[in-house]
């Protein structure tokens, strides 16, 4: 470009044409959003903007969070337990985590009441048909209860239990809470069938302990030597012990 004369353009030459420039780019901008935003489809983006998560969002959110923790305690204990890498695994930052359990001791009992939880609620659902008979009724509670407490999550829990008990004895409330269950669905069963004469049981208390011992008492017992009984082995030991228990009601 060939210039007029000999010297470069001033200095406030070239600010006013900067500033005219500028001036001239801001008004087409002004004119372009406001045309977009007066648009139908402007408005049904802002109608349709997700805004806040939906509350079961959240909870689905939250509940594969425990999930992941869950499996991280389970497959590498306390110790070994990594929030870095739950918080990987999960797609969000440490501080999220820590945003909601301020401590690793925080999220191992959230853990423990995360899976003491799921077992009372799996079990209320059993054995709640009272015109069942006895035996049907009791040996498929007790089946369904010895299949839980030998799964691979409810083991892992077991043997996280036992380990650190010493370092967090609440675990331990927490985890009797979770078998007090299963006292409590058979109580409530056996009363049952009390009052509807089909069996003649004195005292429902120390039936329920009997019931408890003879049908799943070894299996517990075997979890606590580190085995696993085999499915077989586990219905082999709940029908004797149902037998057992019915055989001792009608002696009674």
């Amino acid at each position: 470009m060939m210039r007029l004369s000999g010297c470069a353009p001033s200095e406030n030459h070239k600010g006013n044409n900067k500033f005219l420039f500028n001036q001239e780019r801001l008004g087409r901008y002004a004119v372009t959003t406001s045309q977009k935003e007066a648009s139908p489809l402007a408005s049904r983006k802002r109608a349709l903007s997700p805004g806040r998560p939906r509350a079961a969002t959240i909870q689905a959110r939250q509940d594969r969070l425990m999930d992941i923790v869950t499996a991280e305690f389970l497959t590498y204990g306390y110790e070994g337990a990594n929030i870095a890498r739950v918080a990987c695994t999960a797609g969000v930052s440490p501080k999220t985590i820590y945003a909601r359990y301020a401590t690793k001791d925080e999220l191992l009992l959230a853990v423990v009441v995360h899976l003491t939880e799921a077992s009372r609620e799996g079990l209320a659902q059993e054995l709640t048909d009272g015109s069942i008979g006895p035996e049907q009724g009791l040996t498929t509670f007790a089946l369904t209860t010895a299949y839980h407490w030998t799964s691979e999550r409810e083991f892992g829990l077991y043997r996280l239990v036992i380990t650190e008990a010493g370092r967090f004895p609440h675990l331990v409330t927490l985890y009797r809470e979770s078998t007090d269950a299963f006292r409590e669905v058979v109580t409530a069963y056996l009363t049952d069938q009390v009052a509807r004469r089909v069996l003649v049981i004195k005292d429902i208390s120390t039936a329920v302990q009997l019931f408890v011992s003879v049908t799943t008492g070894q299996i517990r017992e075997r979890m606590l030597l580190g085995e696993r009984p085999s499915s077989i082995e586990i219905e082999n030991q709940v029908k004797e012990g149902v037998r057992m228990f019915l055989a001792w009601c009608k002696n009674k």
